[in-house]
């Protein structure tokens, strides 16, 4: 009796496992070549080593170096003194200023310059006095921020038609001063024209007092008629004493509103020797109201107007 041959599920036919294996190698293959011409596809968009290589090599051409960022700029103060003298003689006026507030040095080579271009000079150390005109303030500062400033024993400012920009560089200029000790310089101080106004000049006059000046003279353009001086009571003692002995104005813009603080304080807080008031344009009852309130101690020398009358005097004189 022939049995029949039992098969295995999991067996296959010979010529079935062929084909089977030629199937899955084609597959193989096709997933190769599939991505093998993606690639192709992609290839292109990819950065090629030899020109990153290239723009790496530009880079390190043109970039600079660490060493030449951190090394400091080449500056013109390298130069040597001689040839910035020679640099400064063609430079005009407005670049001279320029320079003198670029550095000392600078400050130092050009101001020489530049006081020869303004037509201002300079004093030397110990010099009897000094005139400052109209156009002269700039230079003043300058010259006060300059080794060679050396105060003068007189200073004449004749501002034939002053303005508040000039009066207001004055004012910088004495509010400066107190910081040199004792000053034993005499202001002689002439605004004329009417482009400034008194507040300006009440803090001058401050300034000036201020900067421990003994002795000062203050003449102007009259103001119109006063109608009234009103004195204060009861003024507080200024925190720096005045050092006034000499006061000479003639304007009546001593009376104005602005200027009476520094007027009053003035005449009831300083040790005044000399006192000259002159144009000052008040009547014969304004001037008995203001010498009644008025004591000096040391008074040599007194110069008042006409208008107060001579009785006003004798009893301000008892």
């Amino acid at each position: 009796m022939i049995h029949p041959i039992a098969r295995s599920q999991n067996t296959s036919h010979p010529l079935k496992r062929k084909l089977d294996e030629d199937s899955a190698n084609h597959a193989v293959a096709k997933r190769q070549h599939v991505s093998t011409a993606q690639g192709v596809e992609l290839e292109p968009l990819k950065k090629p080593s030899t020109l990153k290589h290239r723009h790496d090599n530009e880079a390190e051409v043109f970039a600079p170096s660490k060493q030449a960022r951190t090394a400091p700029p080449p500056s013109i103060l390298q130069l040597p003194n001689e040839l910035l003298h020679e640099i400064i003689g063609y430079v005009p006026i407005e670049g001279l200023k320029a320079f003198t507030q670029t550095s000392s040095l600078f400050k130092e080579i050009a101001a020489p310059r530049y006081f020869v271009e303004a037509d201002f000079e300079v004093p030397r150390p110990g010099a009897f006095w000094l005139s400052v005109c109209s156009g002269d303030c700039e230079a003043l500062l300058l010259w006060r921020r300059t080794r060679a400033f050396s105060l003068p024993e007189n200073i004449f400012f004749h501002m034939m038609s002053a303005t508040d920009r000039e009066l207001l560089a004055l004012d910088i200029f004495f509010q400066s001063l107190p910081r040199l000790g004792d000053i034993s310089t005499s202001v002689n101080l002439s605004c004329l024209g009417a482009s400034f106004s008194s507040r300006v000049v009440a803090s001058l006059l401050e300034s000036i007092k201020g900067a421990g000046c003994p002795e000062l003279t203050y003449s102007g353009n009259p103001l119109s008629q006063l109608s009234r001086v009103s004195i204060p009571r009861n003024l507080p003692r200024p925190a720096i004493p005045s050092r006034i002995k000499s006061l000479t104005v003639q304007s009546s813009i001593l009376f104005a509103a602005p200027v009476i603080p520094f007027t009053f304080a003035t005449l009831f807080h300083s040790p005044l020797t000399e006192l000259i008031l002159m144009d000052t344009h008040m009547s014969e009852s304004q001037w008995t109201r203001l010498l009644r309130e008025l004591h000096f101690s040391q008074l040599r020398d007194l110069e008042v107007d006409r208008q107060c009358s001579v009785k006003t005097l004798v009893t301000f004189l008892q």
